[in-house]
This record gives structure tokens, C-alpha cells and sequence, in this order.
């Protein structure tokens, strides 16, 4: 039979993934646990589009309550999302 245990800290969890599944690759490792992460400013951002019954596909300037691909999170329809040009940021250093 299969044991369950109950794992109570983000910590451990990750522990136990890494053991069953082997190290995440995503971040990359820049020292003894210690690796980089990743800052979603830096990606390629999804334009916010929304498809009119006519089939004509605008930007929107403002918020709108419905669009074709609401943000997963929070269900909302941003603005030129696309149009945001935030400074880049260097990857920040997180501590295992």
C-alpha cells in the first residue's frame, strides 16, 4: 500500500517533488540552494483583443467587461496590456 503523508510547508513539498520528480529546471541553479527566478515583466506579453459579433477584432483603450481571452487569475479585461513597457529588471535571487 500506498502511505500518505500531510506536508505542511511550501519547503518540504518542493523537497518532495524534487525527490520523486528530480531537480525543476525552470529556475536555474546559481548556487548551493540558491537559484534565479523569473519575473513575468520579462515575457511576452498577450494582447488583449475583443471580437465583435461582426467579426471585427479591436484593442481596447479601457477596461471592458468581456473580451475574448479574459486573464486566467483574475477573469478581467486589461486594457493594451501589451502596451506596457515597465523597466527591464534583473532576475532576482531566491533563497531555498
Amino acid at each position: 500500500g500506498t502511505e500518505e503523508e500531510r506536508i505542511a510547508s511550501v519547503e518540504a513539498y518542493a523537497d518532495l517533488c524534487v525527490a520523486k520528480l528530480g531537480e525543476i529546471p525552470f529556475f536555474p541553479a546559481i548556487g548551493e540552494s540558491d537559484f534565479a527566478t523569473y519575473d513575468c515583466l520579462d515575457a511576452t506579453a498577450i494582447p488583449t483583443t475583443v471580437t465583435g459579433d461582426d467579426g471585427v477584432v479591436t484593442h481596447p483603450t479601457k477596461s471592458v467587461d468581456q473580451c475574448d481571452n479574459p486573464e486566467y487569475i483574475y477573469s478581467i479585461c486589461e486594457p493594451n496590456a501589451v502596451e506596457r513597457n515597465p523597466p527591464a529588471s534583473p532576475m532576482k535571487k531566491r533563497k531555498k
